[in-house]
């Protein structure tokens, strides 16, 4: 009976160990989705509008001045808000914009204990996200030594490439 206990009491621990943080956060119409998931310390993420996989899994994360943020990585929580603007702009081709969002904030710690925080505003056409990083011991800035984001396509996706203006062209209206 007690070798029946330690075995289920250490496969427990193994799946525990073995568990993987997902969360998911969708637009206000439920159609765009973007899961957030780690495995073995790293971070990957996916986006998918109505059933149909827009952007395979990719790893977020870098490698900074004050540590690495892309690997030993460990889950520590999640914020989920709704984010609501309005707004005018005087030279666009909509001059009032509303402005619907869902976000959710997933924060890890590296191997250093350093947290990064990763937050993703869904809107029903758009994807966005960026990190963030508290001040540690009076250092107020962080130097990105290497990026490991990635935006990993599906095989069947149209691309196109559009020529970009001279920034030191100066066009008269």
């Amino acid at each position: 009976m007690k070798k029946n206990v330690l075995a289920v009491a250490l496969a427990l621990m193994a799946s525990i160990g073995a568990y993987a943080e997902k969360n998911t956060v969708s637009s206000p119409d439920g159609k765009l989705n973007v899961v957030v998931e780690d495995r073995d310390g790293k971070l990957y993420y996916s986006i998918d509008y109505a059933g149909k996989r827009m952007m395979e899994e990719s790893q977020l994360g870098l490698l900074a001045n004050v540590g690495d943020f892309s690997q030993d990585l460990t889950y520590q929580g999640k914020n989920e808000i709704k984010v609501e603007k309005s707004y005018d702009l005087r030279t666009a081709k909509f001059s009032h914009v509303d402005y619907h969002a869902n976000q959710l904030n997933v924060t890890y710690i590296n191997g250093k204990k350093q947290p990064m925080t990763v937050t993703f505003n869904v809107s029903n056409n758009d994807v966005a996200f960026r990190y963030s990083f508290p001040e540690w011991k009076g250092q107020t800035h962080l130097v990105v030594n290497e990026e490991k984001t990635a935006f990993n396509l599906p095989k069947s996706s149209t691309t196109f490439l559009s020529p970009q203006s001279d920034s030191n062209r100066v066009i008269a209206v």
